[in-house]
């Protein structure tokens, strides 16, 4: 009995897969009937790869050489790999030469990736992400994943695109994730558009952990990033957003945080992004939102003509809608608006705490240069305000150069200037 049952053992352990298969490929057409990824030459595309990790248990690891692998199989709404996207269904690892030596090009077929099985593990290293184009079913141009597990390291995520999606689902020119979690090491999204929702380079929804840490955000049309959970906490370390401007959401040209907790910006440079409210960081109905050690700088802007108004209505710097901010040891400087140049703060109750900081150099074409407080609990101490300015445009006289505040807020006036 028991040498029967070990025999059972012994043969069950034989015909499961004991480790995950590596598949090299080693052909960069788009062949989808190559999946042999044997040791014989040519017989392991990038498409037929896929397809074969799909059909395998286990965590597979496909490895790219330094090329260009062209989607070329046209047709979207197919969650088998077979056209368009590549579609990744069990767990795995796609392991690139370089950021800039091994390059998956959509084609502007459809988007790139797309994980469309929940609770699937996901790790990208060292390759590029272009030239993907959602028209529909929840954006991400380069990327999409529901209920993923997320990891991208030394990956660039560039010139992708999403079309008609709705804040409800986020759009994501270049990365779309709701539920799960996302970790992004030294990964560049930049150049993508997305056309409806928030997020032209990411929209992050519902995560558990949210990390972006040493990265570049820059020249997203939609906006940088756009994050929206209470689930967990999202850490953005050591990251630059440069050049995004939010055309068609208007909000949050670097950053938009809406229905956001538990955010920890540390070490960030934003600097040269444009956006209707909030060319730098837009905060809405978020919490316990912390920006330690960053620059805001020169985020807002003009239209390129001289002696014309901002293109940011309000808040060049950060524009505050009901939520509850700490600033330390942060400079907002340079940023330019219709009012509120460095930080506006309106609806809601909100409320800003500024340490150890300096407000500098920010300009309003109306009112509040530095600090413009229409609604909300203002705390400022140990900061130096200086050099802000509020200038006559349009029949206003220019109100409040470093501060203007409608209603009651607390500072600290012996470091105002």
């Amino acid at each position: 009995m028991r040498s029967a049952l070990g025999m059972m053992m012994l043969l069950w352990c034989v015909i499961s897969p004991l480790s995950a298969a590596t598949l090299i490929v080693d052909r960069v057409d788009d062949d989808p009937a190559a999946t042999a990824c044997t040791a014989a030459p040519d017989d392991c595309s990038l498409r037929g790869a896929t397809i074969a990790a799909n059909a395998a248990a286990g965590t597979d690891t496909i490895v790219l050489s330094a090329a260009t692998y062209d989607l070329t199989v046209a047709g979207e709404l197919e969650d088998l790999s077979a056209t368009g996207d590549l579609d990744i269904t069990d767990d795995l690892i796609i392991q690139g030469a370089g950021s800039d030596l091994s390059i998956i090009d959509g084609g502007d077929l459809d988007r790139v990736l797309h994980v469309p099985a929940f609770y699937i593990t996901l790790d990208i290293t060292d390759l590029t992400i272009r030239n993907g184009r959602a028209e529909s079913n929840g954006g991400g141009g380069g990327l999409r994943g529901d209920h993923l597990t997320l990891t991208m390291t030394n990956v660039v995520v560039k010139e992708n695109e999403a079309h008609n999606e709705a804040f409800s689902t986020g759009s994501g020119g270049g990365l779309n994730i709701r539920h799960g979690s996302a970790a992004l090491t030294n990964c560049t999204f930049c150049d993508n558009f997305s056309e409806e929702a928030g997020g032209g380079g990411i929209s992050a929804l519902y995560l558990t952990s949210f990390t972006v840490d040493q990265s570049t955000v820059c020249r997203n049309d939609g906006g940088g990033i756009y994050y929206q959970s209470t689930n967990g906490p999202a850490n953005i370390t050591d990251t630059i957003f440069d050049g995004n401007i939010a055309t068609t959401t208007y909000d949050g040209g670097g950053l938009l945080l809406s229905g956001a907790t538990e955010v920890t910006i540390t070490r960030c440079d934003f600097i040269h992004n444009r956006a209707m409210w909030g060319a730098g960081i837009s905060v809405r109905n978020s919490n316990s939102v912390d920006i330690i050690d960053s620059t805001i700088d020169a985020n807002g802007g003009t239209d390129g003509e001289p002696n014309t108004p901002f293109s940011t209505h309000r808040g060049g710097g950060i524009y505050v809608y009901s939520g509850a901010l700490t600033i330390t040891a942060s400079t907002i400087s340079a940023n330019g608006a219709y009012s509120g140049g460095g930080i506006y703060l309106t609806e809601g109750s909100p409320s800003i705490t500024v340490l150890n900081s300096t407000i500098s150099g920010n300009s309003a074409d109306t009112s509040g240069g530095g600090v413009f407080v229409e609604v909300g609990d203002v705390t400022i101490n140990n900061t130096t305000v200086t050099g802000n300015r509020a200038t006559a445009i349009e029949g206003y006289n220019g109100d409040g150069g470093g501060w203007r505040h409608d209603h009651d807020s607390q500072r600290d006036p012996r470091r105002e200037h």
